[in-house]
């Protein structure tokens, strides 16, 4: 859509840091056009009334406390400024002093004559002392409980300017902070919250230069009113507008807007010549006359919205667009057996539908819903009313089960008033629960929005957790039963206390239905109402449940108080004390009757549409139980055991998750489509059979043989997708035999004109030569139950040596041993003798000392300094497989004599020199019947090598010492193993890793703990590494200052050495790794016979040219108004590029007196599709035995290294981008990626990727580090006078 002004505006529109900031919330052009042209919101919203009155009183309250540290300088003259700062003291808040923005900014901005940025006045500057400095540190104020990043955004803002105004005016001895602050809402006195606002600057300046000049110069801007619009002040006012436009598909993504904006902008130009292009804009798809269909030509109607041209318009367009076609058909949920889409049948009708998706998120049939309502105070997270209901399934009140309670805000807002409340809260919902179980009620619960979800869930953790002498430890008792009985996900980690001598409870078992249901999303999911944008519940009521609602009574009594339910409307008569208590009791009661009536609609649309409700509610409830806990002694070990299990529902869910997907789609989408080629051979029971891939650009198709059956094939119809969706994952996550389904082995791939794969095992059903079939990847589990029954065995010892490790690793780390075995004595001697034989470097030098002194060493190996040969010269008795082969050329060299072992699960190929391979369960047998003096032994394996290799060696006493090779990606769940097998006494622990790349994959996100709380749930390295002082290390900032340090604490040191790269390159990786973090090998460049490249194209050889470390190339296009996707298209352009370099690299001439080893290019891809594109055109350089090409994620580089790396980051849909910003922007991805070359990393990126819309990477801090990662790169190109490659596609490259 669009709106548009005169272009006979003279005056230059002016605005506001605070616009800036909606702007940046909402990531809505509109919002700030309408600022820019002085528009406001024709409507009040009640909630920005309340929180204008609580932003006075946070003033009110901050100046208070703050008391004669704030000079008031709210009158002040901006001509006054220099005098004011230079006379401000460490300390003093400046109050509400005013700035005048120079003139010479909007130059450098390039916006002079284009927008004005009006005077602003931050509510607090403080004066503080900063790197022994005086600097500036803004302050906001905020009517909120937590820091968004439009407020973050408004600080750094004020940050920007008033860096340049210092500036500017040249003042001496004054600086801005690189922190700003936040004064947030809060029932204490004072809530503060500062953040890193340095980081920012380059986003404010983009915002500014770009961003805010192309809004403030367009005569009209795009927009989309969708969900994300409904607390915009704007929000009445655009909705009138997207009426009969496309908003009214409600929910519709930025993304898919876009894509029919591209769609029916090609459409016009095709159809109707004479339509002029630049004029279309997303709402002209409702404008457009419809095509020539069945050799029709209609009239076309400018004046008449019909939104039923989009079906037609992808119909005539099938047999050449097919997967355009789907797009659009999935968008508008085109429903294929009917032949209409219920959005566009709606718009016509104007009566509701049920769209008819099958959903695992609402049940078939119930016994009994529980509803409850429940209403926030925003401002201090309390809740000051709710309503508990119990009805039948058939709708009706069971009125022993009615209730409803509030607080006042005048007489009762206080702690103690919210406690009474929420204990009469869980002493009713345990009386509810307690009824469901004895009836054995297949009972769920709901809930209007996800809003109340989050309060139920954040009220019961607040309670549960105050302190003792607040509320009684029976009702805590009680709303941890609550917490429990209500939410499957990881805030029931917070009901457990931190104290190490406090026990813990947590959940055993998970439901494969939820039982708490937000009803707004199944709403949102599959019924139609011709309302645009988003549904409100005055659009439900009408448009749902008048139509269906039979009981009169009812419908009569919330047609009077339809208006009072909406949660926004009870928190103003709340807020405003214009209501009593009964009032709000009956609001929330009617609330809850609403949802109750809404529930019943549902089921009658569902019924209007089909008989076989099964068919589309896929999910039957269990009988409702009151959830099993399991307790621990120990509240780590209860923590490390939720976790454990949370992971693998998790992972398992997500894993099934590509099978209901394709179930709801009708398609095979994410699952293989397979043809059966042939029966190859039986041996024993199972056959192998050779299938064709139908769709192998599949998103889950990865063709990597293995001996696992990791494949579910089901028969290619929707019952077979139901059949692998009712498999039991979890039952057989670790067996071998019995399945219920055909569940094979992939055991080999052949990739060449037609993409065939074998598949091994037993086959349940009559197989058809011709037929096809589905394939789909199960959850496989070997290991999780050894680490849960090893953490419940620790729980059951007296002693820990793991637990003693979590709690304090600093003490133990450095406490003495009771007795100095005798290969103490002994390394000690070798230690001496290594440092010589092997010149060591300093850094190795000061490790090799420490080690000698502490029993826990914490070594910090980044990229290329060589940690693992370094751990393998310290080796005497225990080692990781990942040493075994370095270990074996020392033992070489030394003619050392001791056993070098590997544990292996069978009998392999990969033998390795020098090293003896045994299955777990007979080394023991191997290491007695062992001719070496003493029993020396070096032993290398996995975590569940050792599981197995404890259990079966009777008398284990532990072993000297362990090392643990790449700690960074071990979870300290899964440590535990390893840890306990080191002898208790005089046990020494070496844990070798680099936090800053990879970590281990963790599913879910896990709630903050207490300040200095382990860090257990995460990788064991960072857990165990502590600063001096003992506090926990959370890395701090990734990137430091030139000469600045990092507290380690005792048992942390860092090898300081690069190996791989050359001195270019090396300085880069200083800015995060630290100045003394040097290239020992400088001089390294990639081997060319002629250095020039001149017998290389122009582009290829700017990019190849070995003079720079980083070469960043900007890939754009030059047009794209094709109905290709901007994905698709980026996608097989950038592979095209990755080829030219490739095949210019390997093909040029070498010379001939440098190493032999062959030429190395690694080329990293974020995504699977990426490396399938790119290994289709390189195939001639993998197969060639001469070169040493790998394509793979960066997940799969992790510690190998190439001369020259190619880092494929070229993105240019914005949606997307945003979409996955927490895996793009990922920090340490990155730092993976770029730290493998040895000579020169090219990075291909583009300019959405550089400069993001919108600030939503900023909500987090590791993608926020990530972006400024690739920030700094381009930085540091253009520092050190380095060109960035423009490659403009359809165009030659700018060079």
């Amino acid at each position: 859509m669009s709106q548009s002004i005169s272009d006979e505006q003279k005056e230059i529109p002016s605005i506001t840091i605070s616009n800036l900031s909606n702007y940046c919330h909402f990531n809505c052009d509109q919002i700030l056009w309408n600022a820019l042209n002085y528009k406001r919101s024709t409507e009040q919203s009640p909630l920005k009334e309340a929180f204008q009155r609580r932003s006075k009183e946070i003033k009110q309250n901050i100046l208070k406390n703050l008391k004669e540290d704030v000079i008031d300088y709210n009158d002040k003259n901006p001509s006054e400024l220099r005098k004011i700062l230079q006379d401000a003291q460490i300390g003093q808040f400046l109050y509400r002093l005013k700035f005048e923005v120079p003139d010479d900014l909007y130059n450098e901005l390039e916006i002079k004559e284009i927008v004005k940025i009006e005077s602003f006045i931050p509510d607090f500057v403080e004066v503080i002392e900063e790197d022994g400095e005086k600097r500036l540190r803004i302050w906001d104020t905020k009517a909120s409980k937590e820091v968004l990043v439009s407020h973050q955004f408004q600080v750094a803002s004020y940050s920007f300017l008033l860096d340049y105004i210092i500036k500017a005016k040249k003042l001496r001895g004054i600086s801005i902070s690189r922190s700003g602050g936040l004064f947030l809402s809060s029932s204490e006195n004072l809530k503060r919250q500062t953040f890193r606002i340095d980081f920012l600057s380059p986003k404010v300046k983009q915002l500014l230069k770009n961003d805010l000049s192309r809004i403030a110069s367009s005569s009209k801007v795009s927009w989309h009113y969708n969900a994300r619009c409904k607390n915009c002040e704007f929000v009445n006012d655009c909705r009138k507008n997207a009426k009969g436009t496309m908003a009214m598909i409600p929910y519709m993504s930025m993304e898919n807007a876009l894509f029919l904006k591209r769609v029916f902008r090609n459409g016009k130009s095709k159809e109707n010549a004479m339509l002029n292009e630049s004029e279309v804009d997303i709402e002209d798809l409702c404008d457009i006359s419809k095509p020539t269909i069945n050799n029709k030509k209609e009239k076309v109607n400018e004046e008449e919205p019909d939104l039923k041209y989009l079906v037609e318009y992808v119909n005539s367009f099938e047999k050449h667009l097919p997967k355009i076609n789907r797009k659009i058909k999935q968008i508008i949920k085109y429903n294929e057996g009917l032949k209409m889409s219920p959005y566009l049948d709606i718009h016509e009708t104007e009566n509701v539908q049920f769209i008819g998706i099958p959903t695992a998120t609402f049940p078939q049939k119930t016994d009994h819903n529980l509803v409850i309502a429940i209403s926030l105070d925003p401002f201090d997270s309390y809740s000051f009313g709710w309503a508990i209901c119990l009805y039948t399934s058939d709708g009706k009140i069971i009125e022993d089960f009615q209730s409803a309670e509030s607080i006042s805000k005048s007489k009762d807002k206080t702690l103690l008033a919210f406690i009474s409340l929420m204990e009469k809260f869980v002493t009713r919902l345990i009386d509810i629960f307690q009824y469901l179980s004895e009836k054995k009620s297949r009972a769920c619960i709901f809930v209007y929005t996800e809003q109340e979800k989050i309060t139920i869930q954040d009220s019961l953790i607040k309670l549960i957790t105050l302190n003792s002498d607040k509320v009684s430890k029976e009702i805590q008792d009680a709303a941890t039963q609550c917490l429990f009985n209500l939410f499957e996900d990881s805030s029931v980690l917070l009901a457990v206390g931190s104290d190490d001598s406090e026990s813990s409870e947590l959940p055993n078992e998970w439901n494969e239905f939820p039982r708490l249901i937000v009803l707004e999303h199944s709403v949102r999911e599959n019924i139609a109402i011709s309302v645009p944008g988003f549904y409100r519940v005055i659009d439900i009521w009408e448009k749902m449940v008048k139509p269906t609602l039979k009981d009169q009574e009812l419908l009569k009594n919330l047609e009077s108080h339809i208006f009072n339910i909406d949660l926004e409307n009870i928190y103003f008569k709340w807020d405003s004390d214009i209501v009593t208590k009964e009032m709000i009791n009956q609001s929330h009661l009617y609330r809850s009757k609403f949802v109750n009536a809404v529930i019943q609609a549902y089921y009658t649309l569902l019924k209007k549409l089909t008989n076989d409700i099964a068919s589309k509610l896929i999910f039957y409830p269990q009988e409702f139980v009151l959830s099993n806990v399991k307790s621990f002694r120990n509240h780590y070990l209860g923590k490390l055991y939720f976790f454990k299990q949370f992971e693998a529902i998790t992972t398992c869910s997500r894993i099934k998750e590509d099978r209901l997907n394709d179930f709801i789609k009708g398609e095979t989408i994410n699952g293989i489509r397979v043809k059966l080629e042939k029966f190859v051979k039986k041996e024993n029971y199972e056959w192998i059979v050779s299938f064709i891939i139908l769709n192998h650009e599949s998103k889950s198709f990865v063709p990597e043989p293995k001996t696992f059956k990791e494949y579910i094939l089901v028969n290619d119809t929707m019952e077979g997708t139901l059949d692998a969706i009712r498999f039991p994952d979890m039952k057989f996550k670790d067996k071998f035999w019995g399945y219920p389904l055909s569940v094979l082995a992939l055991i080999d791939v052949e990739n060449n004109s037609i993409f065939k794969i074998k598949l091994k095992g037993i086959f349940k059903k009559m197989m058809n030569i011709g037929a096809t079939y589905r394939l789909y990847k199960r959850y496989i589990d070997f290991n999780s139950d050894k680490i849960l029954n090893t953490l419940i065995k620790i729980d059951e010892q007296s002693s820990s040596l793991f637990l003693n490790l979590l709690k304090d690793p600093n003490e133990w780390g450095t406490s003495s041993l009771s007795e100095e075995p005798n290969y103490l004595k002994e390394l000690k001697a070798t230690a001496f003798e290594l440092r010589d034989l092997f010149d060591m470097s300093t850094s190795q030098r000061d490790i090799s000392v420490s080690l000698l002194k502490k029993r826990l060493q914490i070594i910090w190996g980044p990229p290329g300094s060589g940690k693992t040969h370094f751990l393998a010269l310290f080796v005497l008795r225990t080692a990781i497989d990942n040493l075994l082969e370095r270990i074996a050329r020392i033992k070489d060299k030394r003619q050392s004599d001791f056993l070098l072992a590997r544990m292996v699960n069978e009998s392999t190929k990969n033998t390795l020199d020098g090293v003896k391979d045994y299955k777990a369960k007979i080394l023991q047998e191997k290491i007695a019947k062992s001719s070496i003096p003493d029993k020396y032994i070096i032993v290398g394996g996995t975590v569940w090598d050792w599981y197995k290799f404890r259990k079966d060696w009777k008398n284990w006493k532990g072993c000297d010492i362990m090392i643990i090779d790449e700690g960074s990606q071990l979870l300290t769940s899964d440590a535990c193993v390893v840890i306990e097998s080191l002898n208790p006494n005089h046990g020494k622990l070496i844990i070798a890793g680099d936090h800053m790349q990879l970590g281990p994959i963790i599913q879910n996100k896990y709630p903050d703990f207490s300040e200095n709380h382990p860090l257990i749930l995460g990788s064991i390295q960072q857990c165990l590494m502590k600063k001096e002082d003992g506090s926990i290390f959370n890395e701090g900032d990734f990137f430091i200052k030139k000469g600045e340090k990092r507290d380690f604490g005792p048992c942390t040191l860092m090898l300081k050495d690069n190996w791989r790269m050359n001195d270019e390159l090396n300085s880069f990786f200083q800015k995060i790794y630290g100045d003394d973090y040097i290239s020992h090998n400088p001089s390294l460049a990639l081997n060319f016979e002629d250095d020039k490249l001149s017998h290389i194209e122009p582009a290829i050889r700017k990019i190849l040219l070995p003079g720079s470390g980083i070469t960043m190339v900007k890939l754009s296009l030059k047009n794209h108004e094709e109905l290709e996707s901007l994905s698709e298209k980026i996608l097989r352009e950038e592979a095209d590029v990755v080829a030219k370099i490739v095949s210019a690299y390997f093909d040029a001439s070498r010379k001939t007196n440098q190493d032999s080893d062959k030429p190395s290019l690694f080329i990293v891809t974020p995504h699977h599709r990426q490396r399938c594109a790119i290994t289709s055109r390189v195939t001639e350089y993998l197969s060639n035995p001469e070169f040493s090409l790998n394509i793979n994620t960066a997940e799969k580089m992790q510690g190998q290294e190439a001369d020259l790396v190619i880092a494929c980051f070229g993105f240019l849909d914005a949606d997307e981008i945003a979409r996955e910003s927490n895996f793009l922007f990922d920090r340490n991805r990155w730092n993976v990626a770029i730290s493998r070359a040895r000579c020169k990393i090219i990075l291909l990126t583009t300019d959405e990727v550089l400069y993001p819309k919108g600030t939503g990477i900023f909500t987090n801090k590791k993608t926020s580090e990530g972006w400024i990662y690739i920030s700094m790169i381009e930085s540091w190109i253009r520092q050190k006078e380095k060109e960035i490659i423009e490659w403009v596609i359809d165009e030659d490259p700018v060079i």
